[in-house]
């Protein structure tokens, strides 16, 4: 028995690409920056951290395409696979963040109140 994934069919000027995976988080990106259009899809494996690439271009005028949400056993091929941080690794890197974050407001808090205790208010 294969898996079922749900999934993004990207259909652009009549080409169809579909990019489903287990464990995955899949994303259309579009942007359009000074006159200069793109679009990805893309997404991570929330369980190894891989991060893939089925479509990377760069949009042109005329361009057409839909996108449909899909269930489905079979994707294409990335373009492009990259290695990432683990699941993990991802939240240790959270909780140092989230420790130095606390750190930094313990220093603030010490520095305001040093500040406001040497202001004398006058009504």
């Amino acid at each position: 028995m294969r898996l079922i994934m749900t999934g993004l069919e990207l259909n652009i000027n009549k080409k169809i690409i579909s990019a489903s995976l287990p464990n995955e988080s899949v994303h259309v990106i579009i942007d359009v920056i000074q006159n200069k259009s793109n679009i990805i899809l893309t997404g991570l494996d929330m369980i190894s951290g891989r991060h893939f690439d089925w479509y990377k271009k760069e949009l042109n005028v005329g361009d057409e395409l839909s996108l449909k949400v899909i269930n489905s056993n079979v994707s294409s091929i990335p373009e492009e696979v990259r290695e990432g941080m683990s699941k993990e690794e991802v939240n240790q890197a959270k909780d140092q963040d989230l420790s130095l974050f606390f750190k930094e407001e313990e220093m603030l808090v010490e520095i305001l109140t040093l500040f406001f205790v040497g202001i004398n208010i006058v009504t």
